[in-house]
């Protein structure tokens, strides 16, 4: 589940720092996600891939943000899917959702109040 990253986050390259040795071809994903270049004149999938792998990596790092974290509650709390998924732990009126890094059905549970 991802929330938008803020286009102001994206393109600080503050944040960006690191990332370069993750991903190939670094800039060209970066414009893909910003939007400078249309997903037509990128036809290479593996370039696609790159681009969402890029994505990941940046929304990992923005979540732990205030204004990640906020975005997070609010797209976990206002989401109707959320509900298929929520109980309440032992009575107690804790939210619940799923984690997991990987992606199959081992799912980690946290809290959120």
């Amino acid at each position: 589940m991802f929330c938008k990253v803020e286009r102001s986050y994206i393109e600080d390259g503050f944040n960006l720092y690191g990332l370069r040795a993750c991903v190939a071809n670094f800039s060209d994903c970066l414009d893909l996600i910003l939007d400078r270049i249309g997903p037509d004149d990128s036809d290479d999938s593996h370039l696609t891939q790159s681009a969402c792998t890029l994505y990941g990596l940046i929304h990992a790092r923005y979540i732990i943000t205030a204004h990640g974290l906020d975005a997070m509650y609010n797209k976990v709390s206002s989401s109707s899917s959320f509900s298929q998924f929520c109980f309440t732990f032992f009575g107690f009126g804790f939210g619940q959702i799923g984690f997991s890094k990987f992606e199959f059905d081992i799912l980690i549970p946290f809290f959120i109040n």
